[in-house]
């Protein structure tokens, strides 16, 4: 469209739009008294520039923290250990309580035999009994609560007439401190026993 129409529509009060060049755009500007585009460009490319240059030589914030993270759970404690569990099989003949811990009864004809010597009256009945750790009345499952509860057992089987043939170290640690000369203890090495001198033990307590 030429100057001189869009001069003439202007004055008109018609608003005209026109696609235009780059050249014939600066021409334009040029009479309606505009800086040429490149020149309005520059002021803003210089600031744009000192913005940078000052954002660069600005200290830096610290970065914000990293998020929290909780810490690692503390190692556990060592599991409690399971109670003690363990049998002490009992049975008494005439004035004689023999005391034997389980794994012992492997010699079972040979405690008979002793417990027979032991026995000054005579008997030939048999009356077997268990004692079982830990009970279902305990609550506390440690072996000086099971010390407690043996020698309450034993309080209970004998009599100031009974000889205690005990068998094994487990059963002369749950007895305890309790006087020993009417009673006799024997050792978990039972095939290392000195006969000789056990029998000589034997009548002494009789």
């Amino acid at each position: 469209m030429q100057a001189r129409q869009l001069a003439y529509l202007q004055a008109l009060g018609i608003d005209v739009w026109v696609r235009r060049g780059a050249a014939e755009s600066e021409r334009i500007d040029r009479r309606a008294g505009a800086e040429p585009r490149a020149a309005q460009a520059a002021p803003d490319s210089a600031h744009s520039l000192e913005q940078r240059e000052r954002a660069r030589a600005a200290p830096k914030e610290p970065s914000a923290a990293p998020p929290h993270r909780a810490a690692a759970p503390a190692p556990r404690g060592t599991a409690a250990a399971p109670p003690v569990r363990f049998v002490i099989q009992c049975f008494k003949l005439g004035q004689t309580l023999a005391l034997i811990d389980e794994p012992l009864m492997r010699h079972r004809r040979l405690l008979l035999d002793i417990a027979r010597a032991l026995d000054a009256s005579g008997a030939s009945e048999r009356q077997d009994i268990a004692f079982e750790w830990p009970q279902l009345d305990f609550g506390d499952a440690s072996m000086a609560a099971a010390g407690a509860a043996f020698r309450a057992f034993l309080t209970a089987q004998t009599t100031a007439q009974t000889h205690w043939l005990a068998v094994g170290s487990r059963v002369e640690t749950l007895i305890g401190d309790a006087p020993r000369d009417a009673h006799v203890f024997l050792p978990d090495a039972l095939e290392d026993l000195d006969k000789r001198a056990l029998w000589q033990e034997i009548l002494a307590k009789r």
